[in-house]
């Protein structure tokens, strides 16, 4: 990343040219039982021991390849015990898992496709989640813990650090991986504590303490802690891997434009954006969904020109919005295009050829439907400038 005339931008350190990211989110979902009798939800099992799809991810990322794309995204997938990303016996890092996304990060290279590997969680059972939830439940609720506390930085530190050391171990072609996201979608919850309770002092990781009865001094306990947990996991992530790219995603807050009513995950993302050491900020919007994309950007607080370039890591066209795949191909040029005025220096269509929706989740377009009608759409052989 370089700042230029004050605007933060991409570009290849071989050429020095600029670069901008297109491409797509890839992720596979099912309902499967794991041969250790545990029954796995319909989530991401793109790199499941056992699950992953090595033949399908070299058909899409040759896709991508071949429609000009240079990016994808991708998740580690966390939650179940035994084939995720987690070890059962060692209570580390799984060996077997991280062999799959070794080996799709060699197949994105083959096909010169970079990847933003996105870390949701700490993986289940093992030493960093219970190190990263040692402070829950009373005083931190779970998800406020691994943003408020000491244990929830060291638990994340201690997993980024494995991770990328298996990686290296099995020479996996880390120049290969665009960037690291710390996180999907980013929040803190309300409904939780401390933010559930309206009176009271607490002190978090950052070493000051807060007083919930205070609206500001509860925002401020958010923002501080937030840039000094990312801070530190970008610290960490650097101390294995020195020419790393780091980023973490958001979902848009909730105003000054009202949205997501009675939603108690909060967040903001100006501070982050501001004055954290981040190399970059993903942001995500959906067209139909409450808001205006001019809308979004005043929720995100975002200006025109940042020294961070802000990508458009998730966006899509749903069903009930758009009943043809021609109109929503339409309605994501034309968003991708409104958006390069709003500051945007990168995009990532949600979803390339998901098939399985998530849980509560609206029907989305892939970019294979319909002909590949979005997939052409965006695809940069066609539209070498994304925002012509």
């Amino acid at each position: 990343m370089r700042v230029v005339h004050a605007e933060g931008e991409f570009f290849v350190r071989a050429t020095r040219k600029r670069f901008i990211p297109r491409g797509n989110n890839y992720l596979r979902r099912g309902r499967i039982v794991l041969p250790s009798g545990e029954r796995v939800g319909q989530r991401s099992t793109t790199f499941m021991v056992g699950g992953y799809d090595a033949r399908g991810a070299e058909r899409a990322l040759r896709e991508m390849h071949r429609l000009g794309y240079n990016v994808v995204r991708v998740w580690l997938d966390e939650l179940c015990r035994s084939a995720c990303s987690g070890d059962p016996v060692t209570q580390g890092v799984s060996r077997r898992y991280v062999a799959n996304v070794a080996d799709f990060l060699r197949r994105a290279k083959r096909n010169h496709i970079f990847v933003l590997l996105v870390v949701p969680s700490t993986p289940a059972g093992t030493t960093y989640e219970r190190t990263a939830n040692r402070s829950c439940c009373v005083q931190f609720g779970a998800t406020n813990a691994w943003f408020l506390t000491q244990g929830g930085i060291e638990g994340f530190a201690a997993y980024w650090r494995a991770l990328l050391r298996e990686l290296i171990r099995q020479r996996a072609p880390t120049d290969a991986i665009w960037a690291y996201s710390l996180e999907n979608e980013a929040h803190f919850r309300g409904d939780e504590p401390p933010l559930s309770r309206s009176a009271g002092t607490v002190m978090t990781a950052n070493g000051r303490s807060y007083d919930l009865a205070s609206p500001l001094e509860r925002q401020q306990m958010m923002d501080e802690n937030l840039v000094h947990w990312v801070d530190r996991l970008r610290a960490a992530i650097r101390s294995v891997d020195p020419t790393a790219l780091v980023t973490i995603g958001f979902f848009w807050p909730q105003g000054p434009h009202a949205t997501r009513p009675g939603d108690p995950r909060l967040i903001r993302t100006k501070p982050v954006v501001d004055g954290s050491s981040l190399d970059f900020v993903d942001l995500h919007t959906y067209p139909a969904l409450e808001l205006s994309l001019p809308q979004f950007v005043e929720n995100y607080e975002l200006p025109r020109i940042t020294r961070k370039p802000v990508v458009l890591g998730e966006f899509g066209a749903f069903h009930f919005a758009f009943p043809t795949s021609a109109s929503a191909a339409d309605a994501m040029r034309r968003w991708q295009i409104e958006s390069c005025a709003c500051g945007f220096d990168g995009w990532l269509l949600w979803t390339g050829d998901t098939k399985t929706p998530g849980a509560n989740e609206l029907n989305l377009w892939t970019a294979k439907d319909g002909d590949a009608a979005i997939g052409r759409s965006l695809a940069p052989a066609a539209r070498p400038d994304p925002c012509a």
